[in-house]
């Protein structure tokens, strides 16, 4: 994940919500994509895609669980 989004995300619980609606979105968006039959070309690229992107939420979810446990040390990746 980008150095500023996650600076950004661990100062700000508004900026960490939001990213945290993005997820469910785009991974919604991806899986709903998947369905269409007539756009199977690119069903690899949006497989390796939603993978990213539940490594991204991963990152977030142990984010937040340690801000709430008050350990701040934000774990994840960056």
């Amino acid at each position: 994940m980008a150095a500023t989004l996650w600076c950004a995300c661990a100062n700000s619980s508004n900026a960490l919500k939001i990213l945290t609606d993005f997820f469910y979105y785009a991974y919604k968006f991806y899986m709903e994509l998947l369905e269409e039959h007539n756009l199977q070309d690119f069903c690899g690229k949006w497989l390796e895609a939603s993978g990213d992107l539940a490594g991204y939420h991963i990152a977030v979810t142990i984010h937040e669980q340690s801000r709430a446990s008050g350990s701040g040390s934000g774990g994840g990746r960056r």
